[in-house]
């Protein structure tokens, strides 16, 4: 009996549910980390012992399995390496758990340090009798979100015994003032630099180096007293002070500190007058202001209204046999553990929480912190620091550079280049102390890559059973056709050819048909969508234009943009454009002759225009159209009109926010761009003389003062010459004289620019008009419509071969056919990859660096991971194609920005090839397995008995197709993320730190491993179980890549913004629709199953 509980508790179906278990509470905690914050995660999942109970299962489970199987066998070597992979990793991961600590060392220039803070927080007690001490040290994370309480007692000889236990953790709370009736005191708030502060009655305060008591009869120090008499407060100094009347100051004296010597007044030392509000009082180094006298008031912490503002406290009660008390201490992860002193009971007590300081056997000196930005910008580049390791006890000292992506190890300690000080004064460095977690994790990474080569290229592998099983299921398919046709031709004569001739001829035609229809109506549907916009372009006020052909001249002007990138004009007026108007175009005109006239004509001609975008979900709300003028925006005195609405929005956390929120602050940020256009404050084509930071600035601008004002002349002159040339009162040649010395001017103030600071890429003319040409022809934007125009068709025919009984002759027609379509996919892959080298070429790194450009790529490699499959069935290429289409329309919706950034430093890594081209076209493997799932479960639908025969085989076939190209997903998927492991040890000190982008990468992991392993259940092994599976798997994919972009906040979350967001309708549409389309195929292969059973 007990033999039975252990083999069913360590068996395949035991740890498939354990594996799915440990997906969900994984996937589970991110949310908990998005809603609550790191320490609540590790509360509930990561760091919980239940936890580590089931890693510990599903170890156990590897190694009876690992028996069960025999995968010991030299047959079976592959399937070892992997498992025994996975068994090692979570070995490796135990040792850095237990063995192995990480924290952070901050040391300024010219300073030396051996104190690295821990990333743990630990909670310290210290407690003694002036004899004896009780010292009580243990790491705990504390969160508001998820609670994790404790509790100890101690004692000291000849004392009583004490508890010690967990009250609450508040997490960022702020000092107010609250209305109490009972408890409360009066208090006076003055002002000091903007900030509030309280004096109690009875209390005592020190301010610009001066005690401020309120009816405080016995001060610590002399000072300010302030006092009460029948409801008037009466101030006295022992200093002389001054006081000045706000009341007498105008709007301008008070903002710019201007005041008269007439409104001062000197006030002697030990004078009692009355304490006014609103009047300024000079006393020591400190101006303050009485604001009010509040009465019954009590200052109770409170949360902070800023998202990350206010400070986290710990509460405690101690007691003993006679009585208690509660102890608030300030600590939270982030901040150095700070000791709290008081006494209690006949006991001195210190009490902390936070980062606890540990002391390293060696010192390091930091001798200077070198920062890079990105041109004109605030941006980093890049950052390093100088180092050198002070070793005595070794007598050893040596100099290194510590860079982004480049660590420094010495004897087991690791050091990388983590951030800086504020003020750009000093260093921040993780440090890693754990060497044999992750020479052990390393290990597992090796032998399990060997292992899926091994898996891939076996002979007697899963892979060689699939590809058998195709080779079969397309020979019998062969041999029924040859049978079907030689029955037909017997039968039937000649009649049946010709019947089939028709057949296809109609079909054609009609295929034909609907795709010149689809065809009309997009352009009707586009010319629509121009006419609206010329509509929205009033006629009351005019504005003019410039000609395509003179704004062409223009495109290659150099603009700096505020990441520190310069870009030709053209690529400065397309982002603007489709920030603004979501579009390119403006009516029939360009964005560069938009943004140029916008330039010209300034408020007074765009002030009226319909330009900026209102999203639908707002419009109704706020009573506009689809597109409003700045006029519509602002109200009469010159603000945005619905600012308060905006303000509220932009105050709330990003879990808060609801739809309205979010497009009303994107609405604002429009108003914003076109106020700075107005102001030309996007126009930065002045190159600042000798700046040290390459800034560029637009024409007239006030850093240009005290400047050789050679550009500035030209920039200026250039504009008012392109107005005449707009109002028809000159030639663009006119305007030539000025375009052309300026841009030779830029290019030579860049290359000077370049000279000196050899760690940026070089820019060229060709870049220059590569990236003009790739603005222009939109790339991406036709290659979609081709994709989605070959993959339907393709999957027309595949459905009308496979539905249709075949001929002959109607085999030869749709072969030549799709060689045709196939022959044309591949030469829009070809402009694809074409497309994504002018990306490459453009932005000087590999073109996955975010969001649109990992789709655009995984878009790429999905019709590449087809092509590989082509021969397998018709079906997929064309489901391939289809999805790759799919994918390219997604970067269409504004979901996305299609625009070239700089790399954040981190990016800067040969890994940035390595491990994001191997994850992202992982995607594309699985997206493939997913959508064959969906044509297969259409066929399943779509089985009679007339067909049925035929069915099942394009099934076997697309199943054995999906099932491969699945485990190349999964094992480019595993590799993927564990180099992301590698990269992540270089970067930021650790090889694993359950970021949410990784944490979902293993889950997708995870639920792919338990879909191929559902075939060792003999009650799961089922053809229509996989393709389902197949499918809804993916969803594990679009979430690692898009749920966490946008959903959770993480270190992989670039360019997305961070925080909550809230779950589209269609999502929910889409889940809706795929789950009854799932129901439907499920009842109606029961059905089949059940009336083949009664047979």
């Amino acid at each position: 009996m007990l033999d039975k509980i252990i083999r069913g508790l360590f068996s395949m179906k035991m740890m498939a549910v354990s594996m799915v278990i440990f997906a969900v509470a994984i996937a589970w905690a991110t949310f908990i980390e998005s809603d609550y914050g790191t320490p609540a995660s590790k509360i509930a999942i990561y760091n919980a012992l239940w936890f580590e109970i089931l890693l510990l299962h599903l170890s156990i489970t590897l190694i009876v399995n690992i028996v069960k199987y025999k995968m010991y066998q030299k047959g079976k070597w592959a399937t070892f390496a992997f498992h025994l992979s996975f068994l090692l990793i979570i070995v490796g991961a135990a040792l850095t758990r237990y063995v192995g600590f990480e924290g952070q060392m901050r040391v300024a220039e010219n300073e030396t340090t051996n104190v690295i803070y821990s990333s743990t927080p630990y909670f310290t007690l210290k407690a003694n009798d002036l004899v004896n001490q009780y010292t009580h040290e243990e790491k705990r994370w504390l969160s508001e979100g998820v609670e994790n309480p404790f509790s100890f007692d101690f004692q000291l000889p000849n004392q009583e015994e004490f508890s010690v236990e967990y009250v609450s953790y508040k997490e960022g709370m702020v000092d107010s003032l609250i209305k109490d009736e009972e408890n409360g005191k009066n208090a006076i708030e003055l002002v000091i630099k903007g900030q509030s502060r309280y004096v109690f009655e009875g209390g005592q305060q020190m301010i610009g180096g001066v005690n401020f008591a309120f009816e405080n009869k016995e001060p610590s120090l002399p000072g300010v007293s302030i006092t009460e008499d029948e409801g008037m407060l009466y101030i006295q100094s022992m200093m002389p002070y001054k006081r000045v009347d706000m009341t007498s100051l105008s709007k301008e004296d008070r903002m710019s500190n201007a005041i008269d010597p007439s409104a001062i007044t000197n006030i002697p030392a030990d004078t009692l007058l009355p304490f006014y509000p609103n009047q300024l009082y000079m006393i020591g180094d400190e101006s303050l202001v009485f604001k009010d006298f509040k009465k019954k008031m009590v200052i109770k912490k409170m949360k902070s209204p800023d998202k990350d503002g206010g400070n986290d406290f710990l509460t405690l009660k101690l007691s003993n046999g006679s009585e208690s008390k509660l102890v608030e201490i300030e600590g939270s992860s982030n901040h150095i553990l700070d000791e709290s002193y008081f006494k209690f009971g006949g006991l001195n007590f210190e009490i902390g929480y936070g980062a606890k300081p540990i002391l390293i056997p060696f010192y390091v000196r930091c001798n200077e912190f070198q920062l890079h930005k990105y041109p004109g910008s605030s941006m980093a580049s890049s950052f390093a620091s100088e180092v050198t390791v002070i070793d005595s006890s070794r007598n050893h000292t040596h100099d290194q550079r510590i860079f982004m992506n480049n660590v420094m190890d010495y004897h087991g300690y690791r050091f990388f280049q983590s951030s800086y000080f504020p003020d750009e004064s000093g260093t921040v460095l993780s440090v890693n102390y754990d060497w044999w977690g992750t020479t052990v994790t390393y290990i597992a990474y090796l032998i399990m890559s060997i292992g899926m080569i091994m898996s891939l290229f076996n002979r007697v592998g899963r892979m060689k059973e699939l590809n058998t099983l195709i080779k079969k299921s397309r020979a019998n398919r062969s041999k029924m056709l040859k049978v079907l046709v030689l029955i037909l031709g017997f039968s039937f004569g000649g009649n049946v050819f010709a019947h089939g001739n028709d057949s296809t001829h109609v079909h054609a035609d009609g295929t034909v048909h609907n795709h010149n229809h689809e065809e009309h109506n997009h352009e009707h549907d586009h010319s629509h969508a121009k006419d609206a916009q010329e509509e929205a372009v009033p006629r009351a006020i005019e504005v003019n234009y410039l000609s395509v052909e003179d704004a062409q001249k223009i495109d290659d002007l150099l603009v700096q943009d505020y990441d520190g990138r310069i870009i030709p004009f053209h690529t400065m007026a397309d982002k603007l454009l489709r920030k603004i108007h979501h579009d390119d175009k403006f009516g029939e005109y360009n964005a560069v002759q938009t943004l140029v006239s916008m330039h010209l004509y300034g408020p007074s001609g765009w002030k009226e225009i319909d330009i900026a975008y209102v999203s639908n979900k707002i419009r109704e709300e706020l009573g506009t159209g689809k597109y409003v003028s700045v006029a519509d925006m602002e109200d009469e005195h010159g603000t945005f009109k619905w600012m308060d609405e905006y303000e509220v929005a932009h105050g709330k956390s990003d879990g808060q926010k609801n739809e309205f929120d979010k497009k009303l602050i994107k609405l604002g940020e429009r108003y914003r761009l076109l106020k700075e256009i107005f102001q030309f404050q996007h126009l930065r084509i002045v190159p600042i003389p000798g700046d040290d930071n390459g800034t560029w600035v637009w024409p007239f601008a006030r850093e240009l003062r005290d400047k050789d004002q050679k550009a500035n002349a030209l920039a200026t002159n250039l504009l008012r010459s392109l107005f005449s040339v707009a109002q028809g009162e000159a030639k663009f040649s006119d305007a030539q004289q000025y375009l052309v010395p300026l841009k030779e001017y830029q290019w030579e103030e860049l290359k000077k620019y370049e000279a000196e600071n050899p760690h940026l890429n070089k820019l060229t003319h060709r870049h220059v008009n590569v990236e003009i040409a790739y603005n222009k022809f939109k790339v991406f934007d036709k290659i979609q419509s081709l994709y989605f125009l070959f993959g339907f068709l393709m999957l027309i025919l595949f459905f009308f071969r496979t539905l249709v009984t075949p001929t002959h002759n109607s085999e030869s027609i749709i072969k030549k056919i799709s060689y045709f379509l196939l022959a044309g996919v591949i030469i829009v892959f070809v402009g694809h990859g074409v497309g994504l080298g002018m990306r490459w070429y453009i932005s000087g790194h590999a073109p996955w660096s975010n969001g649109y450009e990992a789709v655009v790529f995984i878009a790429w490699s999905t019709i590449l991971a087809g092509l590989f499959f082509v021969k397998k069935n018709p079906a997929v290429i064309a489901a391939t194609t289809l999805l790759a289409a799919m994918m390219l329309f997604v970067t269409e919706l504004n979901l996305l920005d299609p625009e070239i950034t700089p790399l954040q430093p981190v990016l800067k890594s040969y890994w940035l090839m390595i491990h994001v081209a191997i994850i992202t076209s992982s995607y594309g493997f699985l997206g493939i397995s997913g959508i064959l799932g969906l044509v297969n479960m259409i066929l399943y639908l779509l089985k009679t008995k007339k067909n049925k025969k035929r069915l099942q085989m394009n099934i076997v076939e697309l199943t054995s197709v999906s099932e491969m190209v699945l485990i190349i997903g999964l094992f480019m998927l595993t590799i993927g993320t564990f180099l992301g492991g590698v990269w992540a040890n270089e970067s930021w000190g650790r090889y694993w730190g359950w970021d949410p982008k990784e944490t979902w990468a293993l889950v997708s992991m995870l639920v792919y491993a338990v879909i191929i392993h559902l075939r060792f259940i003999p009650a799961l092994s089922n053809r229509l179980l996989f393709n389902i599976l197949s499918l809804w798997g993916y969803s594990a994919i679009l979430f690692t890549f898009f749920g966490v972009n946008f959903i959770l906040v993480g270190l992989h979350s670039y360019a997305q913004g961070d925080g909550v967001a809230e779950w589209p309708t269609s999502v929910f549409v889409a889940i809706g629709l795929f789950g009854a389309f799932t129901i439907v195929t499920v009842a109606k292969y029961l059905m089949d199953t059940s009336n083949k059973t009664k047979r």
